[in-house]
């Protein structure tokens, strides 16, 4: 429950694309990926539609979309649309769904960046608090119910509604989320396979031995950019406190980056699976094997604690 407002904000995992509400939130990020830009096909738009920063679209939603309006707005491009651009957008959400809806009472949003390399759960709280701004300055629509974060990965889904659960206290929202807000806070560059049954091996072993050690946790998918890949990846790594590299498989992107990582002089903590073998250029160095994602996460969480203290 909202402060001061009777709204609920939940967290749902379903298509956005069919699900019911008054009003879908999307962004416009200056190209069109993913459930983007299947909403604009659905609808008729045009991709590489001209919706600048600041912007915003008001359309019919359906039959196409499952909501009966669809709320586009322009954001900056991926590679700027960071944690506090990420607050921004939910906060105008809000206000523009406020102004031109009011009587809106069920808004459906997607959880954004998760998907392009920021951290999961900072990408959550900065849209929750980018909510919460909104319900602070009364800008929501005036009948607003309920605000619902739909996403279609049901273990994303899952691990988000955990994370909203400790959010809540006697069911009033806890607005203080973090002490310093994301952007500027340090991260950790993690280096890995990006095979589905690393999922768990990553938000589970790696991604919260790295939250304990007071850090964020980016990766980069290669297949959720366009554009120069590589800069982007030299550019996370070089403002990376530390490197986490996993180098079971013996995936060669993995080992591009850790060597990059060594190039930079970036602090790097190699891992791998026990059953896995090191490449021979690696043999040499300290690496964690772990047999269980308890393993690893019990031993990372330590090699941290010790690399940065």
């Amino acid at each position: 429950m909202a402060q001061g407002r009777n709204i609920e904000i939940e967290v749902a995992a379903a298509d956005v694309l069919a699900f019911d509400a008054d009003v879908l939130v999307l962004k416009h990020a200056q190209e069109s990926l993913g459930v983007d830009a299947v909403a604009k096909e659905r609808l008729g738009l045009d991709l590489d539609m001209d919706l600048g920063p600041g912007d915003h679209l008001i359309l019919d939603g359906r039959p196409a979309i499952g909501a009966e309006k669809v709320v586009i707005l322009g954001v900056p491009p991926l590679h700027k649309f960071g944690y506090s651009q990420i607050r921004l957008f939910a906060r105008r959400a809000m206000s523009l769904v406020g102004a031109e809806l009011p009587r809106a009472r069920h808004i459906a949003l997607t959880l954004h960046g998760a998907g392009y390399g920021l951290d999961e759960i900072a990408c959550f709280d900065a849209e929750l608090t980018g909510l919460l701004d909104a319900f602070d300055l009364k800008t929501p629509p005036t009948f607003l119910e309920r605000v619902v974060i739909v996403e279609a990965d049901g273990r994303r889904a899952e691990r988000l509604q955990r994370h909203l659960g400790k959010r809540r206290i006697l069911g009033e929202m806890v607005t203080e989320l973090a002490a310093t807000p994301p952007a500027d806070r340090d991260h950790a560059f993690v280096a890995m396979p990006f095979a589905k049954r690393f999922e768990d091996v990553f938000h589970y072993g790696i991604e919260r031995s790295v939250h304990a050690a007071g850090l964020l946790c980016e990766r980069i998918d290669k297949g959720a950019f366009t554009g120069d890949i590589l800069s982007r990846m030299k550019q996370k790594i070089r403002s990376a406190s530390v490197v986490v590299a996993d180098l079971t498989d013996a995936n060669p992107n993995v080992y591009l980056e850790v060597g990059f990582a060594w190039a930079a002089e970036v602090p790097t903590v190699l891992v791998h699976h026990c059953d896995s073998e090191l490449k021979f250029d690696v043999q040499g160095q300290r690496c964690l094997s772990y047999e269980s994602i308890m393993e690893l996460e019990e031993s990372l969480t330590m090699e941290l604690k010790e690399l940065l203290t």
